[in-house]
């Protein structure tokens, strides 16, 4: 088994502790790259599909932009997003 402490021979940095690998890519944990949409947000929200896009700005919930009409959520930023308000 490597040593995750040290760079591997490619270049990349092993995986520190907190972090895990995924398909080549370091990702923080608590989440995916999964892209949900606003149905799936309202859903773990409990609110309306409509309650969401009428508020996702003022919200300041971070958004991808997969073309001129649909927009996405990354789990790992939804996940974040609701921590940081989760009192």
């Amino acid at each position: 088994m490597p040593d995750r402490t040290q760079p591997a021979p490619s270049g990349r940095i092993g995986t520190p502790e907190g972090t895990y690998e995924y398909t080549g890519m370091t990702m923080p944990r608590g989440g995916s790259n999964t892209l949900l949409s606003f149905e799936t947000i309202a859903e773990r929200m409990e609110v309306s599909k409509r309650t969401v896009l009428d508020n996702y700005r003022s919200w300041d919930i971070p958004v991808v932009r997969v073309s001129d009409r649909i927009l996405r959520v990354r789990e790992r930023d939804f996940e974040a997003w609701l921590d940081a308000r989760t009192e």
